[in-house]
């Protein structure tokens, strides 16, 4: 009896250990990419505010390695966040002045989809 309760334990703790690990590795993954995301976010946030020209953000495959990395219980507000924040940095929100540099038309608008997004890259 005792050696079944020692093989159960055993187990228990290979299994508990292996459990753990994963989701600390997951949750370096995700920092990892976060981290990115929310420097190319915060760089642009700033360019905006200090009213130079338009600046890209974060590229698509750091979004998406993000979005695949992402709760599957937070998937779907960060989708509409990122909508909003492709819908504000299109180029139907763009200027041009006499110098020919663009800049966003509604800069706010810009500034306020990419704090929501920022929202998303917190660390765990």
């Amino acid at each position: 009896m005792e050696l079944i309760v020692n093989i159960i334990l055993f187990l228990t703790g290979l299994i508990l250990g292996n459990w753990l690990a994963i989701g600390r590795d997951k949750r370096k993954e995700f920092n990892e990419i976060a981290d990115d995301v929310h420097y190319s976010l915060i760089e642009q946030k700033n360019d905006i505010e200090k009213g130079r020209a338009v600046k890209r953000g974060p590229e698509d495959k750091e979004i998406e390695n993000l979005k695949r990395r992402m709760p599957f219980y937070k998937k779907k507000s960060f989708e509409k966040s990122l909508r909003n924040y492709l819908r504000a940095t299109s180029n139907e929100n763009w200027k041009r002045d006499g110098y020919g540099d663009t800049s966003y038309e509604d800069s706010q608008k810009v500034i306020d989809s990419i704090n929501e997004l920022i929202q998303f890259t917190s660390r765990k």
